[in-house]
C-alpha cells in the first residue's frame, strides 16, 4: 500500500522529517487517489507554527516555543538564554522567590506609558538570582520557569 503523509507545516521543504512531525497519513489507492480520511499519527507533536503561535521574535522565543511543543530540548533553551537578552523591571523587588523577565516586548505587561523596562543579557542576571527562579513571560502562553542553577554558565 502507498501512503501520502500529512507533514507539520514547520517541516515543509525539509528532507529529513522526524516521525513526531508527521500528523498522519492518507492511504493511496492503486490509481493514485488518496483516501478522504486521515489516519492520525498518535505520536504527532504539533509545532508552534501548527498551533498558530506567533513567529518568534528572537532565538530565545524560538527555543522556548520548540521545547514547549516537544520540537526542542532544555539544552537549546539554556544555550539561547545564555546568549540572549530579556526585559526586566528595574523597580521589581529583589526579595521575592521569582524574578520575572520577558523575551520580547510582545509579552510585556501593560503597566502604563511611564513604565521603564530594562533589556539585559541573561548572563547579567545570573549573579543576582541566587536561589530564585527566573520566570519568563509570566502569565502568558509562553511562560517558562527556570531555576537559577540551570542558568549557571559554567
Amino acid at each position: 500500500m502507498r501512503w501520502m503523509y500529512a507533514v507539520d507545516p514547520a517541516y515543509e521543504g525539509v528532507e529529513d522529517i522526524p516521525p513526531y512531525a508527521i500528523a498522519g497519513a492518507y492511504p493511496v489507492a492503486a490509481d493514485g487517489t488518496p483516501a478522504e480520511e486521515l489516519i492520525p499519527n498518535p505520536d504527532y507533536r504539533p509545532s508552534p507554527r501548527a498551533l498558530g503561535w506567533p513567529a518568534p521574535a528572537n532565538d530565545l522565543e524560538a527555543a522556548v516555543q520548540n521545547a514547549a511543543t516537544g520540537h526542542g530540548d532544555d539544552a537549546t533553551v539554556r544555550a539561547a538564554l545564555l546568549a540572549g537578552t530579556v526585559f526586566v523591571d528595574p523597580a521589581a523587588p529583589i526579595d521575592t522567590p521569582d524574578l520575572h523577565a520577558w523575551t520580547s516586548d510582545r509579552y510585556l505587561p501593560s503597566p502604563g506609558p511611564s513604565h521603564d523596562w530594562r533589556r539585559l543579557p541573561v548572563t547579567a542576571l545570573t549573579g543576582t538570582l541566587g536561589t530564585r527562579t527566573l520566570v519568563l513571560n509570566p502569565g502568558t502562553d509562553l511562560e517558562a520557569r527556570l531555576p537559577a542553577a540551570a542558568l549557571d554558565p559554567r
